[in-house]
């Protein structure tokens, strides 16, 4: 087989693959209106019974601090070097330049951006490998919840696996997030 023809077989097995995986996430995506009223009723109502205790109102854990005996501070350990702070502790232009860069449509959606997973979905199956991310606030802070409040090795896997069940997972507990909290936009001129 010359080299042409190789490279064309390729380019055809790459876009074979990339219109299915396409047709997966569109059936996958389609599903719920498809699946019929019943179908949807019964599975929202599970919704909220999945939200774990966990996901609402966690302090995530601060820097483990080595003191001597007099009580002044010898040296910090920590895996994730973060100082838990007060909301109002933040400035409100940086909380809104925060959702501005991580999540533009954060007070359009539900808790699943479908515009930006399916913007994610093609971009990464064109590159072949995870160029960004398509998760909403609400997803990266119900997986940064589950990571942090896994006991297990096994929690901690099931909460950074990159598959499809993990983002399903994560997309239903984030509308159900949605559904218990409210959100308020911060003006950054306050």
């Amino acid at each position: 087989m010359s080299e042409n023809a190789q490279l064309r077989s390729r380019t055809l097995a790459k876009l074979a693959a990339t219109i299915v995986v396409a047709g997966a996430l569109l059936a996958g995506l389609l599903f719920p209106w498809v699946g019929g009223s019943g179908l949807v009723a019964r599975n929202s109502a599970s919704l909220l019974d999945a939200l774990p205790v966990e996901l609402t109102d966690r302090t995530p854990a601060g820097n483990s601090r080595v003191l001597a005996a007099d009580g002044s501070l010898i040296t910090n350990l920590y895996t994730n070097n973060r100082t838990p702070v007060t909301p109002d502790q933040i400035a409100p232009i940086m909380k809104q330049a925060l959702v501005d860069i991580e999540d533009s449509r954060f007070y359009d959606h539900n808790g699943l951006d479908v515009q930006g997973t399916v913007r994610a979905l093609v971009t990464n199956v064109a590159a072949g490998s995870v160029q960004e991310g398509g998760s909403t606030l609400t997803q990266q802070l119900v997986k940064q919840t589950l990571l942090q409040t896994a006991k297990t090795p096994e929690e901690r896997q099931a909460a950074t696996e990159q598959n499809v069940g993990r983002k399903l997972r994560e997309a239903r507990l984030a509308m159900a997030l949605e559904e218990t909290y409210s959100r308020t936009r911060s003006s950054p001129g306050t």
